[in-house]
């Protein structure tokens, strides 16, 4: 169990880890490559 909460902690897959990714928005990965290829500011 304790192996399984380490990993978990550094993989970033604890609840508390997710709260914090969905709060920051991290937006697309590919959103600003896609508005270039299509001309569009």
């Amino acid at each position: 169990m304790t192996a399984m909460r380490r990993d978990a902690a550094l993989f970033g897959l604890s609840p508390v880890d997710a709260a914090r990714l969905s709060d920051g928005g991290q937006g697309d990965l590919f959103d600003q490559v896609m508005v270039q290829l299509n001309g569009t500011n």
